[in-house]
C-alpha cells in the first residue's frame, strides 16, 4: 500500500511540475514583499486584520499564475514565442496546451477578482474599480488588440502594478489610510522589481526584435539599459533617507545590508552578454529584491513593536 501511495504522489508531483514551471512559484516574492512592507506600515496593533490579510496573500498566489498563464498563449499566437525562441519555462517546453493554459489562467484570475471583490465590499466600494483594473491591465499585458506589454511599457507595468500599487493598496486595505510613507515604499519596490523586467527585456532584445515585441532596451540601447539598471537598483537605497525622517525609525536603514547584491547585480548586468549570464544574473537580482525588501519589511515592523 505504501508503494503505491508514493507512486500517485509522484504521479501528482509530476502533472503539477509543469504548471509549477510557467508560473515561476520563485518569483512571488514579487507579491510577498510588497504585502509584508505594507502590513508593517500599518501602525495597529492588538486588532491587526489577519483575515483581510490572508485574503491579501491569497490575491497575490492566485494573480501571479493567471499572468504567466495568459501571456504565454498570447506570445505564442503573435509570433513572438515560436520553436527555437522559446524560453524553458514556456508552456509549450513544458508540455502543456495552450488552449487549457489560457482557461486555466482565466480561472485564477477569477478566484483572484473574487477575493478582490470581497476586500472591497468590506472596505471600500471604490476599490471595485482597481479590481477592474488590474483584470483588464493583466488580461491587455500580452493579449487584446493593443498588448502594451509590447509596446515598451513592461517596464512601468512592472514598476506600477508589482511595486507600487501593491504596497499602496496593502496599506489601504489593512489600516484605512495611506500615509506619505506607503508611496515612498512603494516607489522604493517598485524601481528595485523594475530591475527584474529591465534585464529579462535586455536578454531578449534580439529574439523578441525578431518577434515584433518592441520593448525599452531596443528604444534606448545596450549602454542605456545598463545605465538604467544601475540607477534603478540605487534609488531604492536613497529613499530610505525619506523612509528614515517620516517614520523618525534608523531601523528602515536595515535594506542597506542588502547592498553587496544590488552592487553584484549591477556589475553583472554590465557584463552580461550571453544567455548563460543572464542565468547566472537572474539569482542575484533576486537576492538584492527579496533582501532588500524583507529587511524594510522587518525593519518597519520591528519599530512598532
Amino acid at each position: 500500500m505504501s508503494c503505491r501511495a508514493e507512486e500517485t504522489e509522484g504521479s501528482r508531483v509530476h502533472l503539477l511540475r509543469p504548471w509549477l514551471n510557467v508560473a515561476r512559484p520563485g518569483n512571488l516574492f514579487h507579491e510577498a514583499v510588497p504585502l509584508l512592507v505594507g502590513a508593517s506600515l500599518v501602525t495597529a496593533s492588538g486588532n491587526f486584520p489577519w483575515l483581510r490579510f490572508l485574503t491579501l496573500a491569497a490575491i497575490g498566489l492566485t494573480i501571479q499564475p493567471a499572468v504567466r498563464y495568459l501571456n504565454d498563449p498570447s506570445d505564442y499566437y503573435r509570433g513572438i514565442d515560436q520553436p527555437g525562441r522559446l524560453k524553458a519555462y514556456h508552456a509549450l517546453n513544458q508540455g502543456l496546451d495552450l488552449t487549457l493554459v489560457r482557461r486555466v489562467g482565466l480561472v485564477c484570475l477569477a478566484i483572484s477578482m473574487a477575493l478582490c471583490v470581497w476586500v472591497s465590499l468590506q472596505v471600500d466600494w471604490r476599490l471595485l474599480l482597481v479590481a477592474g483594473a488590474i483584470a483588464f491591465f493583466a488580461v491587455t499585458y500580452a493579449g487584446g488588440p493593443w498588448p502594451y506589454g509590447s509596446r515598451a511599457l513592461g517596464e512601468l507595468a512592472q514598476f506600477v502594478w508589482w511595486g507600487l500599487l501593491p504596497t499602496v493598496l496593502v496599506v489601504y486595505v489593512l489600516g484605512g489610510r495611506v500615509g506619505f510613507s506607503a508611496w515612498i515604499a512603494g516607489c522604493a519596490l517598485g524601481a528595485m522589481f523594475t530591475t527584474f523586467q529591465l534585464a529579462n527585456n535586455q536578454r531578449d532584445v534580439e529574439t523578441d526584435r525578431v518577434g515584433g515585441k518592441i520593448t525599452l532596451p531596443q528604444l534606448i540601447g545596450g549602454s542605456a539599459t545598463r545605465r538604467l539598471f544601475a540607477v534603478l537598483m540605487v534609488v531604492p537605497y536613497l529613499l530610505l533617507v525619506t523612509l528614515v525622517i517620516r517614520q523618525s525609525n534608523p531601523l528602515v536603514l536595515l535594506p542597506l545590508l542588502s547592498i553587496p547584491f544590488a552592487g553584484a547585480a549591477i556589475r553583472d548586468f554590465w557584463k552580461a552578454r550571453t544567455p548563460a549570464d543572464f542565468a547566472l544574473l537572474f539569482p542575484m537580482i533576486a537576492r538584492a529584491n527579496l533582501g532588500f525588501g524583507l529587511l524594510l519589511a522587518l525593519g518597519l515592523w520591528i519599530h512598532w513593536r
